[in-house]
């Protein structure tokens, strides 16, 4: 789960030369999803879109590798296009879900005006989605403005205070030096945390 997107965990993969596919999940859905609020983690789904585990040892995940791919029998999903998110949007403007959809696709397109836009109209609706906390602070980033990122990520530590994934990204975004020139710098997030628990 990063905010800022593959570009930023790109040199952790090329550093531990990792070859297999890999999904940076920038909304926190699979953190939604699995109910996770602290980082690192690893879940680990095959080809086939099966789940096989969660944060394995080495070994474990050597072994898994390993074994032979196993054939899918779903049929394969139908890509949805941007302009049928809208359609459904548009047709449910009550159900956060259907705008958070929307409001992602706009922010893969690089539409981050409207991204906003639809991110704030799911937060008006349902304002404890954290994924559209997540995909919010990311549309800012995708538009450059760090500040609004940030600070849209501290809206969402007031409402989950005790998830780590939210600290940390905001973090990240203050104090990239701190995650991504050179090796992480756990001491200071150490340190970090400890005041902010103290607050």
């Amino acid at each position: 789960m990063d905010v800022q997107g593959p570009d930023v965990a790109r040199p952790y993969y090329e550093k531990h030369k990792v070859t297999f596919p890999r999904l940076v999940d920038q909304a926190n859905r699979l953190g939604a999803l699995f109910h996770f609020e602290a980082v690192p983690n690893l879940h680990v789904i095959d080809e086939a879109g099966l789940f096989r585990g969660a944060n394995l040892t080495q070994e474990a995940l050597e072994e898994l590798l390993n074994e032979p791919v196993v054939v899918s029998r779903a049929r394969p999903a139908t890509p949805v296009t941007l302009a049928e998110l809208a359609r459904r949007a548009a047709q449910k403007p009550a159900q956060p879900a259907a705008v958070l959809a929307y409001a992602d696709a706009l922010r893969e397109a690089k539409q981050t005006a409207e991204a906003v836009q639809q991110y704030e109209a799911v937060l008006a609706l349902e304002d404890h989605c954290l994924p559209a906390y997540f995909g919010l602070s990311s549309a800012y980033l995708l538009s450059g403005d760090k500040v609004r990122a940030a600070e849209t990520l501290k809206r969402a530590r007031k409402l989950f205070a005790k998830n780590w994934l939210v600290r940390k990204q905001i973090w990240a975004v203050e104090h990239p030096e701190r995650f991504y020139e050179g090796n992480v710098d756990y001491a200071w997030q150490k340190e970090q945390r400890a005041r902010e628990e103290q607050e």
